[in-house]
């Protein structure tokens, strides 16, 4: 991938080592918004400036750490963050886990191993859908919502809307009422935004809706939907007639 005119935000509170690391971006032809020592600082660009990647030192001036910078940036907007630290003891990484970063690399970190975890950073976290990372208790509308991300933009997608979900290798299509989306997601995360008892699994590659089944074809192994023929699995087919639903 390209990396010119990546923007990049340092939080930094060794001034020389700072510089050096705007220089190293400066010529592998990232943009580097701005420097700052401290987290207050950094929360207070991300809300104006909207950098693509943070690269984050944990031991910062002022009262709040890289760590709780870190969970609150995320929280204000999700940002790929890179941890760069003289901290290499257990404990302080197990806290960094917490807040997942998408790489925490030990000082001094050479010129290939920050691009690197630089391009594979923005790489992950544009191929996921922002939903992903959201949570339910931050934004209570996702329970009957998903948000995909298509290009630059969230794009709402009505839960109940959703007539089925096919999956095929890495990727989800998702048919709504009107057009499919296609995620990088596994089927088992989606589910987990989904209510159980709304959709019902009926091969190992598809999902449905159940309020868009038409009927169950019991003798060709199909499930006939509103939006078209499936085909059901010899798995799922004992588990819908042992269901409460099924009456012989």
């Amino acid at each position: 991938m390209g990396v010119e005119n990546i923007r990049v935000l340092i939080v930094e509170d060794d001034a020389l080592y700072a510089e050096q690391l705007r220089l190293d971006l400066e010529e592998m032809d990232f943009l580097v918004i701005d420097v700052v020592d401290n987290a207050k600082s950094a929360i207070h660009l991300v809300k104006i400036s909207r950098p693509e990647i943070i690269l984050m030192d944990i031991n910062l001036n002022g009262e709040m750490d890289g760590i709780t910078a870190a969970h609150q940036i995320f929280t204000l907007d999700p940002t790929p963050i890179i941890f760069i630290t003289s901290l290499s003891d257990k404990e302080t990484f197990d806290r960094a886990k917490k807040v997942h970063p998408f790489a925490y690399l030990i000082k001094p970190a050479n010129k290939i191993s920050l691009r690197h975890s630089i391009e594979l950073a923005i790489e992950n976290f544009n191929e996921k859908s922002l939903a992903q990372k959201l949570t339910l208790e931050q934004f209570p509308f996702l329970k009957k919502n998903l948000l995909i991300k298509e290009g630059n933009k969230l794009v709402k997608l009505t839960i109940e809307n959703i007539h089925l979900i096919e999956v095929e290798e890495k990727y989800c299509s998702i048919y709504g009422e009107n057009r499919k989306f296609v995620v990088r997601i596994s089927l088992k995360d989606i589910l987990e935004k989904l209510e159980n008892d709304k959709f019902l699994r009926i091969h190992r590659n598809y999902v449905v809706n159940i309020d868009k089944i038409i009927a169950i074809d019991l003798e060709k192994n199909v499930v006939q939907t509103e939006l078209k023929d499936l085909p059901l699995g010899r798995k799922y087919r004992s588990e819908i007639i042992n269901s409460k639903g099924y009456i012989s």
